[in-house]
């Protein structure tokens, strides 16, 4: 599904987070690794892309395929370069700011997702600044909805090229988990067990799977990836309403914004 690894990057301390995790996966996937900046002024191109292998370098990048173009329309420039460049995985660096009203990564993550259905790597401002470590995990959140599944092929391809351990994970409201604490821990988790058997059946993947309790279902996730070796996390951006809204916009931008480790989002 993919053949290169991209990095978006406006050479600012923080965006350079995404160029580091980028590279390194790249690397571990065997395929070229580019980098793009979008700047408004024609006349700032050569001067952009010379500040910005710099920066690159002062991160540990010595080497990078860089290409700077102008327009003023940053934004839709690079919306529509996602979806032209189909078998490119996009990484971005965002805020992840609390969500106000349909507000939910910022601005551009926001728009890319809206307007393409491509999956995006996203570095939240958690995610350390140098080359990440290899990918090991890969920890898939899912609320039994066919919208939560959506992110599965494109997980399961991932961790199937990079050797990376596929683990499942729903998130439960403590005020459910007490009333099965008891007598029900075996059924509580016959979904994510299914998922397990499909993943194997489909992509030859072993996979974990762990049903987690908290009332805050993004920051249990972002806490939960943090004992998980060389973890990414993989979702959705929009699920089923109810008590297991794992996977809704806000969820995702509040795991976006307190894990430190790359995030895999997709909106169906």
């Amino acid at each position: 599904m993919f053949d290169e690894i991209a990095v978006a990057i406006e050479g600012t301390e923080w965006n350079l987070r995404a160029a580091a995790i980028s590279e390194a996966l790249a690397h571990q996937l065997g395929v070229p690794w580019s980098v793009l900046s979008i700047v408004r002024d024609e006349n700032a191109v050569g001067r952009h892309a010379e500040i910005l292998r710099i920066k690159l370098s002062e991160v540990g990048i010595a080497q990078a395929r860089i290409e700077v173009i102008a327009d003023r329309d940053a934004a839709g420039r690079l919306t529509d370069l996602v979806g032209e460049r189909s078998a490119t995985l996009w990484c971005l660096s965002t805020v992840a700011r609390q969500p106000v009203g349909n507000a939910l990564l910022g601005s551009v993550a926001s728009q890319v997702l809206r307007e393409t259905g491509m999956p995006i790597v996203l570095c939240g401002p958690n995610v350390g600044r140098r080359r990440g470590p290899k990918l090991e995990s890969i920890m898939i959140c899912l609320d039994t909805s066919s919208l939560s599944e959506a992110i599965l092929p494109v997980a399961g391809e991932l961790a199937a090229r990079t050797g990376a351990r596929p683990c499942l994970v729903q998130v439960l409201p403590t005020d459910r988990a007490r009333l099965k604490e008891a007598s029900d821990t075996a059924g509580e988790a016959s979904y994510l067990r299914q998922i397990a058997s499909l993943l194997r059946e489909r992509h030859g993947l072993g996979a974990d799977w762990d049903v987690l309790h908290g009332d805050d279902p993004g920051q249990t996730i972002a806490d939960y990836a943090r004992g998980l070796p060389g973890a990414m996390i993989a979702m959705t951006t929009h699920g089923r309403s109810g008590l297991s809204q794992v996977i809704a916009g806000s969820v995702a931008s509040r795991a976006i914004r307190n894990a430190d480790c790359p995030v895999l989002v997709l909106r169906p």
